[in-house]
C-alpha cells in the first residue's frame, strides 16, 4: 500500500485540488486496502474450500477427519480485516497529511 500511495501522489493531490476532504481522501485509502485484502482472502478460502475433500481423503489416515468450518472462514475474513487496516493506516495517514503543493511540485 505504501508503494501504491507513492506512485500516486499526484493523483491524490488533484482529488484533494477538486475539493475531496482530508478524511476522504484517507477513507479511499483505507477502502483500497480493505478491497485488495478482502478478495486475496476470499480467494485463499475459495481455493481451500474447493480443495478440502480432496486434501481430507489424503490425510485422514493419520490425521482424522479434516473440514473447513464457518470459524475458520470468519477468522480468515477476520485477519484479512485487520492486515487491511494494519498495512493501510500509515500510507492512508500519509495521504491524509499529504499538502497538494508540494505532491504536485515531484513531477
Amino acid at each position: 500500500m505504501s508503494q501504491s500511495i507513492r506512485e500516486r501522489t499526484s493523483e491524490l493531490a488533484v482529488f484533494k485540488t477538486i475539493g475531496f476532504s482530508d478524511m476522504t481522501v484517507m477513507t479511499l485509502v483505507l477502502v483500497e486496502s480493505l478491497v485488495l485484502c478482502i478478495i486475496g482472502a476470499l480467494l485463499g478460502l475459495g481455493i481451500t474450500a474447493i480443495m478440502m475433500p480432496a486434501l481430507s481423503e489424503m490425510v485422514s489416515v493419520s490425521l482424522g477427519e479434516i473440514s473447513l468450518d464457518v470459524s475458520v472462514i470468519l477468522s480468515g475474513l477476520g485477519i484479512a480485516i485487520i492486515t487491511a487496516f494494519i498495512s493501510g493506516f500509515p500510507p492512508a495517514l500519509g495521504a491524509m497529511r499529504l499538502k497538494v503543493v508540494d505532491a504536485l511540485k515531484k513531477d
